[in-house]
């Protein structure tokens, strides 16, 4: 699951992006401050995304996982990072 929400998070981050390997780097040295976008926006849009999916009666199952992770993040100091501060969720130290 870790490998599937580092994907995920490295593929929304080259749509939204101007610098395709930023998310990369940030990840690997640990520095998700400047954000290109919070981890407390990305949960926000996540949620307001699940209820209209929901509604629409889409599947939702995996992103629930997803969401699941973001909660962790909430109030946390994760919350005002860069959202590729979430591969910190994957790790034990966190």
């Amino acid at each position: 699951m870790a490998v599937a929400i580092i994907s995920f998070i490295v593929t929304v981050n080259k749509i939204v992006s101007r610098h395709d390997s930023s998310t990369e780097f940030r990840m690997m040295d640990g520095h998700y401050d400047d954000p290109n976008f919070s981890t407390a926006l990305l949960r926000k849009d996540l949620r307001l995304f699940l209820e209209e999916a929901t509604a629409a009666g889409l599947q939702v199952s995996g992103l629930q996982g997803l969401d699941a992770l973001l909660e962790q993040s909430s109030g946390s100091q994760l919350d005002d990072l860069d959202y590729c501060a979430l591969h910190e969720l994957t790790q034990e130290s966190f």
